[in-house]
């Protein structure tokens, strides 16, 4: 179970909703004026965290800012994608298969249909100092969370209810699963939780200035293509977000197991254009969306063009109403 990718990814995001808004591949090396002038146009970051050991992304999101505020659309890990002729194609191994985070990104580009603006790629190591550094994380937890796993040396011990979480805790939370019926695809809904309530707590405790020094110490973390003197405008942008107008879905799809007994997440091919012509780019058509039909298994092409329900959340709702995480009857 590769599940450390989470911990950077969520620590990715919640730097990434004010990184987006710096954009583009060339570093900026004048004044702030030329960065804040690339903050006319919506602008578009993939966002990943990384296993080192096995170089999946087990996390994925592209994450869009506007004049209307942001917007984050989760990838599933276990996607179905036929980004090679061998027989893992799930894709969170897209990037250890194609090479490096451009190839990603041009990937994705052409399955999408839109362009991406900027990369960020990161790892664990930073994620409990980050949410020690903002005092830790309130959260409200929907269960008891017990699990233990000796060969990954994890044990994770929360009880349900609301709980200010410190790093360690936090990493707990972000990397339970076992509790949720839908396992990773609930665990993508408690990354939101997790996610608004940060953003919060970033707002609320944070100077601009101890904001900015944490930004600064990140960068040397993190693998991208954005420059400090973006990261840093961004965050002013970021920052005067109010939470409603953070939202965030995961792209639409079912959950199925094929004949060779491997569960793979098939995304649906109408439902998944409209959010990405919504939340990420409005000029997408349906003529330039996933053409090489990457996403569409031979086998499974019913779940392909079968049209399902999905849901927006804001940052707002997450931290007045929470998200309604479907659970096992024994952790209810």
């Amino acid at each position: 179970m590769k599940m450390q990718a989470i911990v950077g990814m969520l620590l990715a995001v919640c730097i990434g909703v004010s990184l987006v808004a710096c954009g583009g591949r060339e570093p900026i090396k004048d004044t702030a004026s030329k960065v804040e002038g690339r903050q006319a146009r919506p602008l578009r970051i993939l966002v990943v965290g990384c296993d080192d050991a096995a170089s999946l992304c087990d996390v994925m999101l592209l994450l869009k800012l506007s004049d209307t505020g942001a917007d984050i659309v989760q990838l599933p890990r276990d996607t179905y994608a036929s980004y090679t002729k061998g027989s893992y194609r799930k894709l969170n191994g897209a990037l250890r298969t194609l090479g490096d985070m451009p190839s990603l990104c041009s990937f994705l580009e052409d399955t999408l249909g839109t362009d991406i603006d900027g990369y960020v790629r990161m790892d664990t190591e930073a994620f409990c100092s980050v949410v020690d550094a903002v005092g830790g994380v309130t959260v409200t937890l929907p269960c008891e969370m017990r699990y233990t796993d000796p060969e990954q040396g994890l044990t994770i011990a929360l009880p349900a209810g609301e709980q200010h979480l410190d790093g360690e805790r936090a990493l707990q939370f972000v990397r339970f699963r076992s509790a949720y019926v839908r396992g990773d695809l609930g665990r993508l809904d408690a990354q939101k939780i997790f996610l608004s309530a940060f953003l919060r707590q970033v707002r609320e405790r944070l100077t601009p200035m101890g904001t900015i020094r944490l930004v600064c110490s990140l960068m040397g973390k993190l693998h991208t293509d954005l420059s400090v003197a973006e990261a840093i405008s961004a965050v002013r942008r970021g920052l005067a977000l109010p939470p409603s107008q953070v939202r965030m879905v995961t792209l639409p799809g079912q959950d199925a197991q094929m004949r060779s007994g491997a569960w793979f997440y098939f995304v649906s091919r109408p439902s998944a254009l409209k959010v990405i012509r919504e939340h990420i780019d409005g000029d997408v058509t349906e003529e330039c969306f996933d053409t090489d039909r990457v996403l569409c298994s031979g086998s499974m092409s019913s779940y392909y063009g079968e049209e399902v329900c999905y849901t927006v959340h804001t940052a707002e709702e997450a931290n007045t109403e929470g998200i309604e995480i479907e659970r096992t009857k024994k952790a209810s």
